[in-house]
């Protein structure tokens, strides 16, 4: 794994990352704090039939998911302004103070965290049915019957080439 390339998220994480992503597409919000991280992570585990974490647990995510370069502290203003968190000497580590300003926003796009998880799932197909997996990922987005057809046929033709 290279410097640049970031570690594999957990759950956890990756739901923490969704919510950031669709905020930012959505919303064009670039940064979110803790509590608003927690209140959609918990909407969106309650649309999969499962209970919403603690405000801690999230805490935890988000933690874990800055010190593996998955996400970036930084300070919000009450306008949504964000400016890049500085670091503060404490006990002879340094450290970033948390504050009620403290938000925090996705550092890559969501095909550079998940490339390895795609890459195992990919993995996962007999050699030769590898190519199914673009038309199996295109039903699993809840694509229409007729454009799953259309790119199996496409990748099926790229492969006889």
């Amino acid at each position: 794994m290279s410097l640049e390339e970031p570690q594999d998220p957990t759950p956890g994480e990756l739901d923490c990352l969704a919510v950031l992503w669709e905020a930012r597409e959505l919303e064009q919000k670039d940064a979110m704090k803790l509590s608003e991280i927690h209140e959609r992570v918990g909407k969106r585990r309650q649309e999969f039939g499962e209970p919403p974490p603690a405000l801690t647990t999230v805490s935890t995510y988000l933690r874990s998911a800055t010190s593996k370069r998955l996400l970036e502290e930084v300070r919000r203003d009450e306008s949504g302004n964000t400016t890049p968190m500085v670091a503060i000497r404490t006990r002879g580590a340094l450290s970033s103070s948390r504050s009620p300003r403290t938000a925090y926003k996705v550092s890559h796009e969501p095909g550079v965290v998940l490339h390895r998880t795609m890459q195992a799932i990919i993995q996962a197909y007999p050699p030769g049915k590898r190519h199914q997996a673009l038309g199996d990922f295109a039903r699993a987005m809840g694509l229409p019957p007729k454009t799953v057809e259309e790119i199996k046929k496409l990748v099926a033709e790229k492969k006889v080439k």
